[in-house]
Formats: structure tokens, C-alpha cells, sequence
């Protein structure tokens, strides 16, 4: 009822109420949205970064070693460490320094075999005129020697003969050794290329082996 010097009270409408709210709460998610994908893409970028600059750092990095018989080439952190020539032995040897990895070695034996070897991987290799062929890596040699018996598979220390893509070697059944030698059908472990006789023995004792470094090596030697 209208009275005479009072305001009239306008009555609220409630879909009025309704649709502000409504608007109010779109805003908010859309602004929770824009809020969360920035996060998202900087937690990203900062993960990938490390990665990535690794990979661009070391990816084919390597120092050329020349000899008077020969040459090649290692990852280049490695540096040799120890030349022994005598009677008894011919070889170099050279072995890795990164962080995480300075427990890879490598020997090359010229001429003089050493006398007593053992492996548990054969890399057999053929002369291809001054350089070489590489073969197929073997697995562990206790898995397919002949002459091991049962005893000697699962816990036996002495060495076996064995045979791998033609290539007679004596096997190591110590898998933890994790030493990888090269070999030739009709010569052993002697290898000739040119005028002289081979034989690379490489070491490697990382928690994580790898594969790839010997073949790399075998691939780029060449004899002079």
C-alpha cells in the first residue's frame, strides 16, 4: 500500500540474484584454468631443460689416437694410461674419466698375446685391409659353452672353452667381470691386419654397461 512520504521498496527478483552468481563463478573457474596451465608449462620447461642440454653436450664427441702401427677413435673423456712393452707384453691401455663411467677400460695387445685370458663376451672381427669387420657381440659365454657343466654354470670359477661365431676363446663364467675380448675364426684371438697381430680387451664394470663403445672403437681403427 502506498503511503504518503515513504519510499517505494522495490521487491528483489531472484533471477536477477541467480545470473550474477552464475557469472561470478564462470569467472572464477576460467581464471583457475589460466592459473593451472601456467603452472603445468613452467614445471615443464624447467624438467626438460637438464635433459636435453646433456644429450646436445656429449652426442659424438671424440679425440682421435694415433700410434706408429695404428689409430683410432675413443669417447673424449678417456686418456691412456699405461704403454708396456718388454718381453712378456706389447699393449696400451687406455680407460675412461667421466663421472659415472671411470670404471671402462680398454687394452689393445700388439704382437704378444698375454698368456693367460679369460672372457665372458666375444666380439669376433675380420681384417678388411687396413681396417675392420665387426661381428655380432655375444651374450655371456657360460650360457652356450659346451664343456660347462651344470656346477660350473651356476656357481663354478674355472674357465671353459667355447666357440662363438667360429671363434674359439676360453670363457670366463664370472658374468660380473663383464670383459668383452676380440677374435678371429682362424686365428683366435689374434687378429692380423697388415703386418702385425691384434687383440682388444675392454672392461667395463659400470652398473649400467654399455655396448656401444667397443664396436665404435673397432669400427674406426685402421693400421698403418
Amino acid at each position: 500500500m502506498y503511503q504518503h512520504g515513504k519510499k517505494t521498496r522495490r521487491k528483489s527478483n531472484p533471477k536477477v540474484f541467480l545470473h550474477a552468481a552464475f557469472v561470478l563463478g564462470l569467472a572464477l573457474i576460467v581464471v583457475a584454468l589460466i592459473l593451472h596451465k601456467d603452472i603445468v608449462t613452467n614445471e615443464g620447461e624447467h624438467t626438460t631443460v637438464p635433459i636435453l642440454t646433456e644429450v646436445s653436450e656429449t652426442k659424438g664427441e671424440v679425440i682421435d689416437i694415433n700410434e706408429p702401427l695404428f689409430s683410432f677413435q675413443l669417447p673424449k673423456d678417456w686418456i691412456k694410461s699405461n704403454r708396456v712393452q718388454n718381453t712378456a707384453g706389447n699393449y696400451y691401455e687406455w680407460k675412461s674419466t667421466k663421472q659415472g663411467g671411470d670404471d671402462r677400460r680398454l687394452q689393445l695387445h700388439i704382437d704378444i698375446m698375454p698368456a693367460s685370458y679369460k672372457l665372458v663376451r666375444l666380439m669376433p672381427i675380420n681384417p678388411n685391409g687396413n681396417k675392420l669387420s665387426v661381428g655380432n657381440l655375444s651374450g655371456n659365454c657360460i650360457d652356450f659353452a659346451k664343456d660347462a657343466g651344470s656346477q660350473q654354470r651356476s656357481q663354478g670359477n674355472a674357465p671353459v672353452e667355447a666357440k662363438w661365431e667360429g671363434v674359439p676363446f676360453l670363457c670366463d663364467p664370472i658374468n660380473a667381470n663383464q670383459t668383452i675380448g676380440t677374435g678371429n675364426p682362424e686365428t683366435g684371438i689374434a687378429t692380423k691386419v697388415g703386418s702385425h697381430n691384434y687383440f682388444f680387451y675392454f672392461e667395463d664394470h659400470n652398473i649400467r654397461p654399455d655396448d656401444n663403445i667397443l664396436p665404435a672403437i673397432l669400427k674406426s681403427f685402421t693400421a698403418k
